[in-house]
């Protein structure tokens, strides 16, 4: 039986979110070596990645690359998302933590003011699957294969995850007290960024 517990009990140093446009990514990368709880919700999106791409190559469609720069174009969306407490598509309220109102605007802000290519779709959840006890390992993989189940048992959502438009991807959730916020975005784009060197 899977025992739950708040996420904030396991993690408890956690640095105040904020988003990213991509020429400050390193300073994500730098918080992310001090805070636990970005650590997690990064080796969760790792997982999910890997995931997807097994179910893909099953359903003998192409595999997807995973983007940092379409990546950060969601994570920003999920801790906007977490923030508000609402899950959406759209970003109406401008807040500080506001980066575009359509994923394509989301996309481009990340990017710096335009996107490399165009996105092609998007999936967003909401689920509590970052309560289970473990180490940051088991907890990542939950969230990761429980995000995945959720999305794929979804008609749309499913659709998105095994579509042929798609050259890559970056999947990102942002954790709260157990509560998990997630993001899929995709790219019509084969051209991957590469995280910057240090």
């Amino acid at each position: 039986m899977v025992r739950w517990m708040l996420l904030l009990c396991i993690f408890p140093v956690c640095l105040q979110a904020q988003v990213y446009r991509w020429s400050e990514v390193n300073v994500w990368l730098n918080r992310m070596e001090k805070d636990s709880l970005m650590q997690l919700e990064y080796r969760a999106a790792l997982h999910f990645h890997e995931l997807l791409n097994d179910y893909r190559s099953q359903k003998k469609l192409d595999t997807l690359a995973f983007d940092p720069l379409v990546w950060l174009a969601a994570y920003n969306h999920s801790v906007y998302m977490r923030n508000l407490g609402r899950l959406g598509h759209n970003q109406e309220d401008k807040n500080a933590f506001f980066t575009g109102e359509m994923p394509g605007d989301r996309y481009a802000w990340a990017a710096g003011g335009m996107a490399p290519d165009a996105w092609s779709g998007e999936n967003v959840l909401m689920n509590f699957s970052a309560g289970v006890v473990g180490d940051m390992d088991k907890i990542a993989r939950h969230i990761a294969e429980f995000s995945f189940n959720q999305w794929k048992k979804s008609k749309p959502h499913h659709e998105n995850m095994t579509g042929k438009q798609h050259g890559k991807h970056g999947v990102a959730f942002a954790v709260q007290e157990g509560k998990v916020w997630g993001t899929d975005l995709y790219s019509r784009g084969s051209k991957r960024m590469d995280w910057p060197k240090e």
